[in-house]
């Protein structure tokens, strides 16, 4: 339990340093707040990481936790800032969620 909370958690500041780092360039004024928060929010996952990585194999870690953060992040981006996704994109997507998908099939949870 303890180690999907951990995954979740990660998830999340990624999916917020995403935002940052975007709002930063869409928000020239806050330009440096956006950058420090968002680098904070990463650097913070970034230790999540690898806590993470004493319970769960590194390799079924990074295709959960990047690859949610991954598609969360892009339908996030979509939907507040109206972005047009073309079909190749959701292509993408789908792809990257396949191969999360096949990766975490063998996880191994200690």
């Amino acid at each position: 339990m303890k180690v999907w909370v951990l995954l979740g958690v990660f998830i999340l500041f990624q999916i917020v340093a995403g935002l940052f780092f975007k709002a930063g360039s869409y928000y020239q004024k806050y330009f440096i707040h956006c950058f420090l928060a968002a680098n904070a929010f990463g650097i913070s996952s970034t230790w999540l990481l690898m806590v993470i990585y004493k319970h769960m194999d590194a390799n079924t870690a990074i295709a959960i936790g990047m690859g949610a953060s991954f598609l969360l992040t892009q339908l996030l981006l979509a939907v507040i800032y109206g972005t047009n996704m073309v079909f190749y994109q959701w292509v993408g997507i789908i792809l990257v969620v396949f191969g999360a998908t096949l990766v975490s099939l063998g996880a191994k949870i200690k």
